[in-house]
């Protein structure tokens, strides 16, 4: 027998029942082919009811991480701004005790006090950013840094933590 494979004619993919209810999800290829010089229809199946299963766990998965994801953003969106108001009104008062005569030391530890406010206040505003840049919002504007100041205001709240 010689058997020519002419044309694919589709790829079809259906749900078939079966006995006891159950669904099967079938794919389902058609080709016409030429054997032994007449015409006839070559038909290929496959069960691919485990794929589908598979493929919508899989959605429930990613969209059950997203919702996630998204109560995650808001909810450091939310805390970061509660956090961010009582702590500008704590920089506001330390602000306003500079301006009151002192001693050094005391000038020294409201230094300190305020460094450590700015540098907290600067990881609120990382946490806003990664939610922000997160939802596709946030613009990068790179801007030129004094890398000696940077270190030395951790130096100025470390040094704090360790007479503590």
């Amino acid at each position: 027998r010689h058997t020519r494979l002419l044309t694919v004619t589709g790829v079809q993919t259906c749900a078939l029942p079966i006995l006891g209810g159950a669904v099967v999800e079938m794919e389902i290829a058609i080709a016409a082919a030429k054997l032994d010089g007449e015409d006839c229809l070559v038909c290929c199946g496959r069960d691919i009811t485990a794929q589908r299963h598979t493929e919508a766990l899989q959605a429930r998965a990613r969209q059950r991480a997203e919702e996630a994801v998204q109560v995650r953003n808001e909810f450091l969106s939310t805390v970061s701004h509660e956090l961010r108001t009582p702590l500008n009104a704590v920089l506001g008062y330390a602000n306003l005790l500079r301006q009151a005569p002192m001693a050094d030391d005391d000038r020294c530890n409201l230094a300190r006090l305020q460094q450590a406010g700015q540098h907290l206040l600067g990881l609120i505003n990382d946490v806003l950013d990664v939610t922000t840049l997160e939802a596709g919002q946030l613009t990068l504007n790179p801007t030129p840094t004094d890398l000696d100041a940077v270190f030395a205001g951790v130096n100025t709240v470390e040094i704090g933590r360790a007479h503590v």
